[in-house]
């Protein structure tokens, strides 16, 4: 009798352990996604912040200077600059001047920061200085950014899929709105993760949320 109930007692035991492993290589597998490695991972320059660091060349614990990208080190742009934004007379939605994230990515990718937001300059971070074009500030010959893409802007362009109802696969089935819009906005993040934790991200070109292979990510939201 004793025998049976150890038994019962190291089978309830077993399966206990056999669970908490199954929970720890959950866990694991899906931790392998990270920014480690890629092309945000600043643990290798020179900046201050970020000798030996991962996080703290971007985001800071405390004394955050930016509400609208989680504890962001520095300012959203160094002097509050106008960008010429992109425009064409096939465009029927209304760019504005970059908002939130995208504002966070062209604090160092418009090459005008000099000594600003991470306290420190962008070529402590890189070898080469990253700009998108032009002066820096002109963003007329790259993708539009800081729009609103809902409905009513697919159904009036016409070539465009709704992003209340087109999922994503490498995204988990979310739809667009769901994993690539901010606040139905199309920003940077839209198409580049810069985490390198979400969709195709981790091994894709540019941190691309969706690999591009026969533009698998221009067709996500374009119909044609």
């Amino acid at each position: 009798m004793k025998s049976s109930r150890n038994r019962k007692i190291n089978k309830v035991r077993l399966l206990g352990v056999l669970s908490l492993a199954t929970v720890v290589l959950f866990y694991a597998s899906g931790s392998l996604a990270t920014i480690v490695g890629t092309a945000h991972d600043f643990s290798s320059g020179t900046n201050p912040h970020a000798v030996g660091q991962i996080c703290e060349a971007c985001h800071v614990p405390h004394n955050a200077k930016s509400t609208q990208v989680p504890l962001w080190r520095g300012t959203l742009s160094f002097f509050n600059p106008t960008y010429s934004v992109y425009s064409s007379n096939t465009l029927d939605a209304t760019v504005n001047q970059p908002t939130g994230p995208t504002k966070a990515c062209l604090s160092c990718h418009d090459n005008t920061i000099g000594r600003g937001p991470l306290q420190g300059s962008c070529f402590d971070c890189h070898a080469t200085p990253l700009s998108v074009g032009g002066s820096g500030l002109n963003l007329e010959q790259h993708h539009p950014v800081s729009f609103r893409y809902d409905t009513a802007l697919a159904r009036q362009d016409g070539q465009l899929h709704d992003p209340n109802s087109t999922t994503v696969s490498s995204l988990g089935g979310k739809t667009i709105r769901q994993g690539m819009l901010y606040q139905d906005r199309m920003e940077c993040p839209s198409c580049h993760d810069i985490h390198a934790t979400k969709g195709d991200s981790a091994t894709a070109p540019k941190l691309l949320l969706v690999a591009n292979n026969n533009s698998r990510l221009c067709l996500t939201c374009h119909n044609k």
